[in-house]
Order: structure tokens, then C-alpha cells, then sequence
């Protein structure tokens, strides 16, 4: 469907690792590198836009360009270089060999370093245009790590679940049916004139743009108010970057981070649901898991970072309430804030029916492009640092006002946000306002249901291990992981999993003194089954 939202997506490469265990013996590096670049070749047959180079216009516009001689880039790492990411060998550690990361439960540590950090930036000289995909083939002993890197421009979680599967069915070769999406319904033109020159106007004033220009502006500003999740980014940072405090001390990265996977049994999160449910009364409807987990994880992941990090300047007394456990819910001075991810799909497809209700247009049935809004839930602090210690306090405290966030969004919600991003200049002065170094803040997103964990692939030796249609084989991962150039800070993400899954998988990054006080705090552990990393 054609949408605004793929020109306001973060110019970032989203990346995730497939792992497989894998038989050396042979040729079959040679074989497994052949036979993924022939599939990219089929998927770039089949799927077209998969071949588009991104880059922008003078108003920060994406202009997307298909080129299919180009097709879709494959980056192998030298077959004598079998190291993989940050990690280094020691002697109660994992070392380079596929079976021992596997034991180890594929540690974070394994995929975050710099020769992950793609540039997602885009110029406005389509010579720098940069390809929507790309994917990189590593090697180590016995094993084969399937890395995918792709554009936030037109990928999120359900159209990355799309690109999995139908790369998975060309290593298969399976017969694909042909979809194309043109590029202006991919970053369809803007609805209005823009003009470049908004930052100019903030410092100097009106003097030297047009009434149309000045109301343009005006229209955006005000538009923009009515969704206080975004700010206006002056310098033209974005699109949907934090708006970073010029005053603080330490750069981002300057802090140092790291990164745990937290596992949490299915039958240990029903045992909180129940908890939850039975401190709002037996008629409430069970909360989910996500809402449940998004709950316990924002009030000590908030008291970890509350306690533990002051990177900012002291305009709050988060510390006095982080010791004291304050239950002072009427106290409003300061506040925390979740950040969770809403996939707008449903709204936007129940629109575009109503819309072209009488057109019947042939829409394809796959998911493309970006539909995912940020959603904020605000409260005191010391309602949140007293759930820690207090079901009471988290179900009646949390959970509530979670559920009210993520169930107040109709199709109004959207519509405000529509034209804002409609009524912008340009895409890169939109910005998101919060600053991950504010120990305040916490973004809880899930991809358990994304990312392809249950799709089989057939790549050469990798072996088979479970049976397709029409006798086809492949193998499914043994583990779906994210990939950074970087540490994130103040986020979590549960992780992609199989249907029947019996444990969810949290990845949680934060500073490494907040870490060390979050893998400490006993209420917090009570809960989990074990830590990866």
C-alpha cells in the first residue's frame, strides 16, 4: 500500500542473524556461498524492489531507484577468517566454534561489533544511493551465520518477516510468484510543496520565504504538537531520531553498554499473568504476556538505570525515590516513560479498503514497507520503582495504564499523526522525543512472532531437518539474533521464536553498572530461568 510513513522511518539498517549448524567438510563453503547468491537471484527476479538504491531528495525525501543488474549484495567473510563479532576466546568462555556459542545459547556479545554498522544514511547525490537489502555470509567451525541487513525505510518487523520467508522458498526453490511494488507506491510524493529552508526560518526569522512557505510551517509546528511522542529536530537529524540534550556531559558513546538475554519460562509468565489478574479482580481479562512481561521489565530496568546512571544534568530527584522506594503516587515531578512499537497495519489496510472500495484495486497480499508508530506510556516514578517490590503496585499501577495506551489507538490517532508527517518540510526534522541516555526511559518492543524463526531453508551443508510441501526439505535456525554495530542503551526486545516455543528470550541492553544491579536484583530474578551473555 502506498504510505508516508516509509519517508519518516529511521535511515538505519535493522540486522538479524539466522544460525545453522554446519558440516565443513568438503566444498561445501563453496557450495553453501553458490547456492545463497543463485537465491538472491530468484528473490531479486520475483521480488524486484528488493534490488531498489535509496537515496534523497533536496527536502530529504526518499527517491528509491530499481536496479536489477545490481540486484541484491551478498558479503562473504574470507574463508580463513572464522572469529566472529567482539568475541574473544577464554577459557570459560565460547570460543569460534559453532557448537560451543550454541551451548552458550548463542551469547549477544556474538553479534555486536563495528563491522556491523552498516550506513543506512542516505545522500542526496544518487551516486551514495544505498540497497535496501544486503546479506552477509559468515563461516565459523560448524556453523554458517546467515546475516541480513535491511533498511528501516522499508522494513519492520512484519515486512521483514515477508523478505525471511520468501528468500527461505528460493533456497528451497519453490516456485515464487512475481510481486512488484513501484516505486512510487513505496515513497509516494508528498501531498504538498515542501521547502528546504524550515531550519533557516528558526534562526532567522520569516525574512526571505513565501506566506505559503510561512504556513506551511506554521501548519507543521502545530500538527507536530498534537503528538508529543515527536519533536522538531532543527539540524536535521532524523527522521525519528531522539533529540539528544546539548548539555550533557557524556556522548552516548562514551557509555559503556552491554547486553544480556533474560529467558523466561511460559509457565513462570502465566504464573504472572495470574498474579496480575488476581490483584484486579478474578473478572479482568488476563493480561497478556507481552503486557505482563513490558511491566515487570520497565519497573527494574528502571530501577536499575535510575540508580545506577546520571548522564544527563540533575534536573530530577530520581535518585532519592529510587533508594527510598517511595509508593507516593500522587507525587508527579518526575516521571518514567515506556516506549513500545504499534503495528498500525490493521487501521491502515481497513482504511485503503474503504478508500478504494469501489475501485477494487489488485493489492498484493504481503506485507512491504513500514506501518509501526511509537507508543508512550507516562507515569510517576515512584508509582513505577514501587511495582518492583509489589504485584499490587504493578498490576493495578502498570499493567492498567499500559493496556490504555496501546488500546487508544483508533484510526483519530493515526489520522493526527498522518498529518503531521503530511504537513512536514522535510522528513528529517521530524525526531522522537527522548534522549536514550535519560535512565528514565525504557523501549520494550517484541519480534517473537517476526523474523522467520519457523521458516526451513535448504542451503548446502547445513542438512535437513524438517519436511516441506511437495517433498521439498530444509532446516530451520537454531536461534534468530540481532546484530549492531553497537550496544543499544535502555532497550529490550523479546526475541524471535518457533511456534510452541516454551520460553521467551529478552534482550535487554542498558549501561554496564545498570546491568550489574539488574542481574542482582532478586525480585527481578525470582522470575527468570537463566541469562544468556
Amino acid at each position: 500500500m502506498a504510505s508516508m510513513w516509509n519517508h519518516f522511518s529511521p535511515r538505519v539498517y535493522v540486522g538479524l542473524a539466522l544460525c545453522f549448524p554446519f558440516d565443513d567438510s568438503g566444498d561445501n563453503r563453496v557450495r553453501a556461498e553458490r547456492h545463497i547468491r543463485e537465491s538472491l537471484d530468484r528473490l531479486a527476479r520475483a521480488r524486484p524492489h528488493l534490488t531498489d538504491r535509496l537515496h534523497v531528495d533536496s527536502h530529504g525525501f526518499v527517491t528509491s531507484r530499481r536496479c536489477p543488474d545490481l540486484g541484491i549484495p551478498l558479503d562473504v567473510l574470507p574463508h580463513d577468517q572464522i572469529t566472529l563479532g567482539n568475541y574473544t576466546k577464554k577459557n570459560d568462555d565460547a570460543g569460534d566454534d559453532y557448537n560451543e556459542h550454541k551451548r552458550a545459547g548463542f551469547p549477544p556479545r556474538l553479534f555486536v561489533d563495528s563491522k556491523y554498522s552498516l550506513c543506512g544514511a542516505l545522500s542526496e547525490r544518487a551516486a551514495e544511493a544505498v540497497p535496501v537489502a544486503r546479506v552477509g555470509l559468515k563461516f565459523v567451525r560448524n556453523g554458517l551465520y546467515l546475516v541480513l541487513h535491511l533498511h528501516h525505510s522499508m522494513f519492520d518487523g512484519c515486512s521483514i518477516s515477508t523478505f525471511v520467508e520468501c528468500f527461505a522458498a528460493h533456497t528451497r526453490q519453490e516456485q515464487m510468484p512475481t510481486v512488484e511494488y513501484p516505486p512510487e507506491q513505496l515513497f509516494p510524493d508528498p501531498p504538498a510543496v515542501r521547502t528546504s529552508r524550515y531550519v533557516a526560518a528558526q534562526s532567522h526569522g520569516h525574512e526571505g520565504i513565501t506566506p505559503d512557505e510561512q504556513v506551511q510551517q506554521v501548519d507543521f509546528a502545530c500538527s507536530l504538537s498534537q503528538c508529543p511522542e515527536y519533536t522538531i529536530l532543527a539540524d536535521r537529524s532524523g527522521p525519528t531520531q531522539p533529540k539528544l540534550d546539548p548539555r550533557a556531559a557524556v556522548s552516548l558513546e562514551q557509555i559503556p553498554r552491554t547486553g544480556k538475554i533474560f529467558v523466561f519460562r511460559n509457565d513462570r509468565l502465566r504464573v504472572l499473568q495470574q498474579s496480575i489478574r488476581d490483584e484486579l479482580g478474578t473478572a479482568e481479562k488476563m493480561p497478556s504476556a507481552y503486557t505482563a512481561l513490558a511491566a515487570l521489565t520497565w519497573a527494574h530496568a528502571a530501577r536499575a538505570r535510575i540508580r545506577h546512571e546520571s548522564y544527563l544534568p540533575p534536573t530530577t530527584t530520581y535518585l532519592d525515590r529510587a533508594s527510598q522506594d517511595s509508593t507516593d503516587d500522587q507525587d508527579t515531578s518526575t516521571t518514567v516513560s515506556l516506549w513500545n512499537c504499534y503495528n498500525c497495519r490493521p487501521h491502515m489496510n481497513n482504511q485503503h479498503r474503504h478508500q478504494h472500495q469501489h475501485h477494487h484495486p489488485v493489492q498484493p497480499a504481503e506485507s512491504i514497507g513500514t506501518a509501526v508508530l511509537p507508543l508512550v506510556t507516562k507515569l510517576p516514578s515512584a508509582a513505577v520503582l514501587a511495582a518492583c517490590g509489589s504485584k499490587g503496585a504493578l498490576a493495578r499501577r502498570l499493567v492498567p495504564h499500559i493496556q490504555s495506551t496501546i488500546g487508544g489507538v483508533d484510526g483519530a490517532y493515526i489520522r493526527r499523526r498522518q498529518r503531521a508527517m503530511d504537513a512536514s518540510p522535510d522528513p528529517r526534522l521530524v525526531g522522537v522525543d527522548y534522549d536514550p541516555r535519560d535512565p528514565a526511559v525504557l523501549h520494550f518492543n517484541t519480534w517473537r512472532h517476526f523474523a522467520g524463526a519457523d521458516q526451513a531453508w535448504d542451503i548446502p551443508g547445513v542438512g535437513a531437518q524438517v519436511q516441506m510441501q511437495e517433498q521439498a526439505q530444509g532446516r530451520q535456525a537454531d536461534a534468530v539474533r540481532r546484530v549492531h554495530g553497537e550496544w543499544n542503551l535502555g532497550t529490550a526486545l523479546v526475541l524471535p521464536a518457533k511456534k510452541g516455543a516454551e520460553v521467551q528470550e529478552l534482550f535487554v541492553s542498558l549501561s554496564e553498572d545498570a546491568m550489574m544491579a539488574l542481574c542482582e536484583d532478586e525480585e527481578w530474578m525470582g522470575w527468570v530461568d537463566r541469562v544468556v551473555g
